[in-house]
């Protein structure tokens, strides 16, 4: 795959640098494995994670978002880590439970966020339960090929998700996430994303030598 034909889908936007999704994706991938080496943690696990922690931001929602002239004046939350969540049927479903709680915990609480952006906080504050995952859907048809694409590009089997397999995949992750939440306690996988996510390359050297209970962090 070309994968400079996905190099205008965005993870940052220009004023904040501008690096692209599929840059971003390969770069945190990398930095995910050096830390889950260094603490003998699953590196599929790890792999699979940073891969896909950051796809719904190839949402068209997210990427009108970037544009400099956005207007930000009644805008609408939307989390692109819930947008990502409809990916991860295409890991394999004895781990997929890692996966998810790496995709879904890696910018917010899954519940009790300050601002209410937790996944289970977008349920508990809707009258619809439905409708977070309506409005993070928004554009499937035209978005999901580019995410498939650069996900296909990272090394990933990719196959085609419906819109009926991205409403499987979304509730399988809310249902987890509602399963562990009063018994979850410290999220090492959620540590080690949120690692990889900021130090990324700079770090990488440094990464291995750092205590392993720096990555153990509350979901």
């Amino acid at each position: 795959m070309d994968i400079n034909k996905y190099k205008h889908i965005l993870a940052k936007s220009i004023s904040n640098g501008g690096v692209t999704l599929i840059d971003h994706l390969i770069q945190v991938k990398t930095a995910a494995l050096v830390v889950a080496d260094s603490l003998g943690m699953d590196r599929t696990i790890a792999m699979f994670g940073a891969i896909l922690h950051d796809i719904g931001k190839a949402s068209v929602i997210f990427q009108e978002r970037l544009k400099p002239d956005f207007d930000w004046a009644t805008v609408r939350p939307f989390r692109h880590e819930l947008a990502s969540l409809f990916f991860t049927s295409l890991v394999n479903e004895s781990i997929r439970p890692k996966v998810i709680e790496m995709i879904v915990g890696h910018h917010k609480s899954i519940k009790g966020d300050y601002n209410g952006f937790g996944m289970l906080d977008f349920h508990d504050d809707c009258v619809n339960p439905q409708d977070p995952f309506d409005w993070h859907i928004k554009g499937w048809e035209t978005w999901n090929k580019d995410a498939l694409g650069i996900l296909g590009c990272l090394g990933l089997n990719v196959t085609e998700i419906s819109l009926q397999q991205a409403k499987q995949n979304y509730d399988y992750a809310v249902v987890h996430c509602q399963r562990i939440y009063n018994n979850y306690g410290w999220n090492p996988w959620k540590g080690l994303l949120m690692a990889a996510d900021v130090l990324l390359l700079p770090l990488l050297k440094k990464l291995k030598r750092l205590a392993p209970d720096s990555f153990s962090i509350r979901i």
